[in-house]
């Protein structure tokens, strides 16, 4: 058939190997990835557990979101409400007759304070509301276990306690004047910013 010398074999074989060299070159790349190396094997396991680790951490971020949501609205329903600081004054009065009432006690006076801002940035602030009374030591005593352990946030923050020459019952009653602060939400309220 074909009649080829000695020396024509020879460059043919050794461009074919050239040949098959050259396209062994350029498809390496592609073998390469496709049969990775065991220090790709390391890498990718060690991306693939950082990413494991970060999935993880996000699922725990988002459950802790949750529960801090819940929190806030559980926290949300012990706000007074109201158009007005003067509004939810009211209804801080309104709880404060009930505890009276159910003590046996007369208010004499109920004056509503300014109230502040708790922080920049937060919306809640103070609603102040003070009271002058007269009680006996059991009753007072009871009132401002009624007032911590309202359904509301409420808290005594000034008081003022002196004897009277008064009695009622053979016990002598205590003078005492109160500033009982409301938490209110200002969020939606134009009256809140200050």
């Amino acid at each position: 058939m074909f009649n080829i010398d000695q020396r024509k074999k020879y460059i043919f074989t050794i461009g074919l190997i050239l040949l098959i060299l050259a396209i062994f070159y350029r498809t390496y790349p592609i073998v390469e990835s496709a049969y990775p190396t065991e220090e790709k094997i390391a890498l990718l396991k060690t991306q693939f557990a950082g990413y494991k680790h970060q999935f993880e951490k996000s699922k725990q971020l988002k459950s802790k979101i949750q529960q801090s949501t819940n929190m806030l609205i559980e926290f949300e329903t012990h706000l007074f409400k109201g158009e007005t600081p003067a509004l939810a004054a009211v209804e801080i009065q309104s709880i404060l007759d009930q505890i009276a009432s159910e003590n046996n006690m007369e208010i004499s006076s109920i004056q509503v304070l300014k109230g502040k801002k708790i922080q920049i940035g937060l919306p809640y602030g103070n609603v102040n509301v003070r009271l002058t009374f007269a009680s006996t030591i059991s009753k007072f005593k009871s009132m401002l276990y009624a007032i911590d352990t309202s359904s509301k946030f409420l808290k005594v923050t000034e008081i003022t306690v002196r004897s009277s020459s008064r009695k009622k019952d053979d016990n002598r009653l205590l003078d005492v004047t109160m500033t009982v602060a409301g938490l209110m939400d200002l969020s939606s309220k134009i009256s809140g910013k200050e």
